[in-house]
């Protein structure tokens, strides 16, 4: 309609136009609103609290749990992760930063994980787009540059054809080159002159779909996360609906959020060296696949992510940088571990309907599988003890506890007993293998002080004694040790 009043050349340049005017307003708006109250001195100080916690990390995980997102705490790791990684510069004028895919039915809390994540932050760490063309992206500009970008939904990346979607190929630019270039040709007075926009970064990428895949390309330089579908995730969902129901308080102080934001607010882009960078990599299989290499990748910057976000409680070098700590790799490992296993299996894991049958059902025994892919019981066989010899899946027990025992494999196969699931393989090696500290292993202090509790049912902290610890005493030094309580964290005793 108004391509037929205002007689425009085409709907193509009036789409142009509507592009061009909503986001001058969206930046006008944006402009606007960065002059801010100066917070309030309470605020600050709780702000610079949480700075100094060595446990910020999983008490952001709580803060989410507590805004109304029932269990998936890894998937709330893994948005937290993504959103921070905004922050890591460019490195020899490459981004570092990370993508982020949550694919899953309809109405299974997408969204919700990732706008509950969302308010920890300052509205100046991110911006929501939903359904901008690739050529209003270019009027931000800079506006983008360190934030995270969210997509409400990914339909703007799903390939239909042989050729790429236009918004794909800009965002795929945004994370592997940090920006995007296009040429266009305008009026002058010279008759046609020709004019290069370019859209800064670096950024961070977040965004849902219902589909289990997106551009190839794309999907191949983000993480893809599903939300749990599980009986027992609906029963807490359930739960947590019929408490708000009855009137039960379940949010967060505005004092908390605005505590996180400013926090938030505070951080710096530094860049970060790993020490131990080569040290990890000898302790990685010996014969990874192609796709490890951009999986490897974004294990780094998986653990420059932890590093930048605790800045306040880490050591810089002569030249200004950031020097990463065996505790960031801790807290990254947890978060990143299993999607980086799944790159070693390459391509067939991630794209095998039958694998991502048996990662949807956790478990499933050979019967019902072939009952749900409809095939024969002897074609079942033969493609598990091929998928067995390939190291995708494993047989385990009705308790979930892996067989490697080849008489206790085929007595629980012939007692009807037997299940597969996803291998749990080798990947990346533990704090504890990467450093052989045994404060490092399972029941030691540091593994306690930095566990993230990825697979409990909701928050694990609470108002009640705190430790902080100097973790990684050189030679020579001695680890100092503060407990303090919440409510009184300016009175320390010293160990």
């Amino acid at each position: 309609m108004i391509k037929k009043h205002t007689k425009a050349a085409s709907k193509k340049a009036v789409s142009s136009l509507i592009d061009e005017g909503i986001l001058e307003y969206y930046m006008a708006s944006s402009d606007s609103g960065c002059q801010t109250e100066d917070p309030d001195p309470e605020i600050i100080k709780a702000a610079q609290q949480i700075a100094r916690d060595p446990q910020l990390f999983l008490k952001k995980i709580d803060t989410v749990n507590k805004l109304g997102v029932a269990g998936e705490r890894k998937n709330i790791a893994i948005n937290l992760l993504t959103i921070d990684s905004r922050l890591i510069p460019l490195k020899n004028g490459k981004p570092e930063n990370l993508g982020l895919k949550n694919s899953g039915h309809q109405g299974s809390g997408k969204s919700n994980q990732m706008t509950k994540s969302l308010k920890l932050y300052p509205e100046t760490a991110y911006t929501i787009l939903s359904n901008v063309s690739p050529k209003g992206l270019l009027m931000m500009e800079d506006h983008l540059k360190h934030k995270a970008v969210i997509f409400s939904e990914g339909k703007a990346f799903e390939s239909h054809g042989k050729k790429d979607p236009e918004p794909a190929y800009v965002v795929r630019s945004l994370l592997s080159e940090g920006f995007y270039h296009y040429t266009r040709q305008v009026r002058c007075s010279e008759g046609l002159c020709t004019e290069t926009l370019k859209l800064e970064g670096p950024v961070s990428l977040l965004t849902t779909t219902i589909r289990q895949g997106l551009e190839k390309q794309l999907d191949d330089r983000i993480f893809t996360i599903h939300t749990d579908t599980t009986a027992d995730q609906t029963r807490r969902v359930l739960e947590q609906v019929a408490a708000e129901a009855t009137g039960v308080e379940c949010g967060v102080e505005d004092t908390v959020i605005q505590a996180w934001q400013h926090y938030h607010d505070s951080l710096e882009n530094i860049q970060v060296i790993i020490p131990f960078a080569e040290e990890l990599t000898k302790k990685l299989p010996e014969h990874p696949p192609i796709a490890a290499r951009r999986a490897f990748t974004r294990v780094l910057s998986a653990i420059k992510t932890m590093t930048i976000l605790y800045q306040k409680l880490r050591e810089t070098d002569n030249r200004g940088r950031l020097i990463a700590k065996y505790a960031d790799y801790a807290m990254a490992y947890q978060i990143v571990e299993s999607s980086f296993a799944e790159s070693l299996k390459g391509e067939t894991a991630t794209t095998d309907k039958r694998i991502r049958l048996i990662e949807e059902e956790r478990m499933i025994s050979p019967k019902a599988f072939a009952e749900k892919t409809g095939v024969t019981s002897s074609t079942v066989s033969e493609w598990i003890k091929s998928a067995v010899q390939k190291g995708l899946i494993s047989w385990c027990n009705e308790n979930g506890e892996e067989l490697d025992d080849i008489n206790a494999i085929n007595k629980a196969r012939y007692t009807g007993k037997g299940y597969v699931r996803l291998a749990s393989g080798k990947s990346l090696p533990t704090p504890y293998e990467l450093t052989g500290d045994s404060r490092w292993d399972k029941g030691g202090d540091l593994y306690a002080l930095y566990d993230l509790h990825l697979d409990a049912e909701g928050p694990v902290m609470g108002n009640h004694l705190r430790l902080i610890v100097d973790n990684e005493p050189g030679d020579g030094e001695i680890a100092e040790t503060w407990a303090f309580t919440d409510e009184m964290p300016d009175k320390a005793t010293m160990h």
